[in-house]
């Protein structure tokens, strides 16, 4: 279901498990790089007709999140986890040098008047702490880290906004970068390679299967961009982007096939590493652990294949499914 991985060598995956209630999740743990997994231990049963938990993420050995909307914390590693009573709806959890922050919906059933809220928490406490910032719309929302400095991406169309933070208490609205790339896209979600350098992806005008992309770049953290020389084929609705270092970019997509675009050379050029004629399956979790180390989950369980943990080792170049 998820992939989170802490080092080159240390990583965690959510996956389904067989069991007489609804739903049961189960925790796997790689110490080799994803070359051999061990079961860790079972996530508590989500009670019945209960919203499941869809993602996992973890800051470090110990520190770790299972949500989607949901929202549990482990501190020993997985072995036992606590759910929080609070936040709310939860769409979103990443942590980075010592400070987790999650997105999370104002109310359980949308549309929330109220917005989003972006909250945080020192990684080994369970203490959610609204950030103070501009107003979040309600809708879908992404956040991406790098060291201390964060991006915030929340609800794409018109009325979304990107707000960053190079410490996580002093923030600055963005303008939306997509407007300058072309009519009707919206900011899809950004990647950074650094505390400044960053790579945004910006979509719009679908139809038939096919939609426009742009990959942008920035030098100052967001605050101005350019185009990149070229961009990623119409085919297939733009997913999610990922950096793997200063000139290495990939963007997933999804309709009659699943697809990676990668760029090797800053948008010079693109090529499609991988390409499914699936009916759409899907990625998700697409990231770099490494310049050359980077994972996503292909499909998702119940979708009538078996979903599929992928992994690469040259760069995003190839993928590779993992066996368990």
């Amino acid at each position: 279901m998820s992939v989170t991985f802490v080092s080159a060598q240390t990583g965690f995956v959510l996956g389904q498990v067989p069991c007489k209630s609804t739903l049961c999740y189960g925790l796997a743990k790689t110490t080799d790089a994803g070359h051999s997994f061990t079961f860790v231990a079972d996530l508590p049963v989500a009670p019945q007709n209960s919203q499941p938990i869809t993602e996992v993420r973890f800051a470090n050995l110990r520190d770790g999140w299972a949500f989607g909307p949901q929202l549990w914390a482990t501190h020993d590693g997985g072995a036992t986890w606590s759910q929080a009573a609070e936040p709310g709806p939860v769409s979103d959890v990443e942590a980075a040098a010592g400070v987790a922050y999650a997105l999370v919906a104002s109310c359980g059933t949308k549309p929330c008047i109220q917005g989003d809220r972006l909250l945080k928490t020192a990684v080994t406490q369970d203490a959610w702490n609204a950030i103070s910032m501009q107003a979040l719309p309600d809708g879908a929302g992404s956040i991406a880290l790098h060291g201390s400095a964060v991006w915030v991406v929340d609800n794409g169309g018109s009325t979304g906004t990107f707000d960053t933070s190079a410490d996580g208490t002093s923030w600055h609205r963005l303008s939306n970068p997509c407007v300058s790339a072309g009519t009707d896209l919206a900011l899809v979600g950004v990647a950074p390679a650094s505390t400044s350098r960053l790579f945004l992806l910006c979509a719009g005008n679908p139809a038939a299967g096919s939609e426009s992309k742009v990959v942008l770049i920035s030098l100052d953290g967001g605050a101005t961009t350019h185009l990149t020389p070229s961009a990623p084929a119409n085919g297939g609705i733009a997913g999610t982007i990922a950096a793997a270092n200063d000139s290495v970019v990939a963007v997933s997509a999804q309709s009659g096939a699943t697809l990676i675009y990668r760029s090797p050379d800053v948008g010079l050029t693109w090529a499609t590493p991988f390409n499914k004629g699936d009916g759409g399956r899907g990625l998700t979790d697409l990231g770099f652990t490494t310049p050359t180390q980077g994972v996503a989950i292909y499909g998702r369980p119940g979708d009538g294949a078996v979903s599929q943990l992928l992994m690469t080792r040259n760069t995003g170049a190839t993928w590779a499914p993992v066996s368990f």
